[in-house]
């Protein structure tokens, strides 16, 4: 059994581990479609007093592929669906930025940065996890020092065969995957 430890805070990718992920981008509140288990996920950490974040990239806004009204109105159903079970996401962050370089767009950790100096969390001293379903999402959890932790929901299932070489390039452990965010929840809540 993987013993995790009751983390001060739970950063969530969105696309891929709340909701479903698509090639050609999440454009509507139409589109936006939880994952079965997520919000509930969600709404467990919540009820156990573990706060839970999210940062995600969206590019698409950049792109032109949908505007700030749009995403808002995403992030507006997830949270009339959260509010009734409990769940609360107490930070939301997210990049629409399409340069690589930009510090807060993953891989990079601005977004991560953000989120832990809001919530006044030190992740050398606290135990603080980040879920994703890609590679990048990993490494911006390895560039903020928090513990990644990879979903196989979303892009996460092609992502599994990369995790040996990003372990050795950035000499850590390989992160731990799951099969969803319900499953790492549940893990989670056993181990802690």
């Amino acid at each position: 059994m993987t013993v995790l430890e009751r983390p001060s805070l739970v950063i969530l990718d969105r696309d891929g581990v709340i909701n479903h992920d698509s090639d050609h981008y999440i454009k509507s509140k139409a589109e936006w479609l939880p994952i079965p288990g997520s919000l509930e996920a969600i709404a467990e950490l919540t009820h156990q007093q573990i706060p839970v974040a999210i940062a995600t990239n969206q590019r698409g806004i950049t792109l032109g592929l949908y505007d700030l009204d749009d995403l808002n109105a995403m992030h507006e159903k997830m949270q009339s669906l959260l509010t009734p079970m409990g769940g609360e996401i107490v930070q939301l962050e997210y990049c629409t930025s399409g340069d690589n370089h930009h510090p807060d767009r993953k891989p990079n950790p601005g977004m991560l940065h953000k989120i832990l100096t809001a919530q006044a969390i030190d992740p050398k001293t606290e135990t603080v996890y980040f879920v994703g379903d890609k590679i990048a999402d990993m490494e911006a959890g390895i560039r903020a020092g928090v513990t990644p932790i990879l979903v196989t929901t979303g892009k996460g299932a092609r992502e599994v065969e990369k995790l040996p070489q990003f372990s050795a390039k950035h000499n850590v452990p390989q992160p731990l995957c799951f099969e969803s965010l319900e499953a790492f929840v549940s893990a989670l809540l056993r181990s802690s």
